[in-house]
């Protein structure tokens, strides 16, 4: 995997984005705003529950390509979000972090009501998997743009105005499916070398509690 070849187009084009460099000459360059709507969460906070209704989704719960509930199993009631003015956000959307953390996003499986932490991209003329993997590669952006009040903050109009480079929506699907299946195999290979590291770790812990507690024979 490490020196692995990687394909390329035949002809690349400056896209004048620093952290995107060259990109493939037939793709275009556009503003996140033009290819999506911009979703924010209403400044109330709704009433949260244990038994049903939307997921309410935080910071902790994008940490994984897809979200489609809470890691801490809060939901919100349909009549609770309304009271509240909750906004609620359909499936399909990538949702990013807009404070402190950055290049960290998601695509919501199931209609969600996300936390004043996080805002969303709606996609438009763009797929949502693209969208979310060009995110992750633009954390410099959100950090350049980002306002330092009592936390690092991106809002919404930055969020609008992320570059980002736009093949055709078939491209878009392929390139996505070729970083599953790279990733996948990545993953794997992480994986395994985390259950060797682990049964390294034990076996070094057995050997130092065996030598300070049974000792060790010494050969005259």
């Amino acid at each position: 995997m490490i020196g692995k070849h990687y394909p390329a187009y035949s002809e690349y084009k400056d896209s004048g984005v620093e952290w995107l460099g060259k990109i493939p000459k037939h793709w275009e360059t556009k503003k996140a705003k033009h290819v999506s709507s911009i979703f924010v969460p209403q400044r109330n906070k709704p009433e949260l529950n244990l038994d049903s209704g939307l997921p309410w989704i935080t910071m902790d719960d994008i940490t994984s390509p897809s979200v489609d509930s809470s890691i801490t199993g809060y939901y919100v009631n349909e009549l609770d979000a309304l009271t509240a003015g909750s906004k609620v956000l359909p499936p399909g959307c990538v949702i990013a972090s807009c404070v402190g953390n950055f290049g960290v996003a998601s695509v919501n499986k199931v209609s969600v009501i996300i936390n004043q932490q996080l805002q969303a991209y709606i996609p438009k003329k763009i797929d949502s998997w693209f969208l979310r993997y060009l995110v992750e590669v633009s954390k410099l952006y959100f950090e350049k743009v980002a306002t330092a009040t009592t936390l690092v903050y991106v809002n919404q109009e930055r969020f609008g105005e992320l570059p980002i480079v736009l093949p055709a929506l078939e491209e878009q699907q392929a390139i996505c499916n070729y970083i599953n299946q790279e990733t996948a195999e990545i993953d794997e290979i992480i994986e395994q070398q985390q259950q060797l590291i682990s049964l390294l770790e034990e076996e070094r812990a057995t050997v130092i509690s065996h030598a300070v507690t049974k000792g060790i024979e010494r050969s005259n």
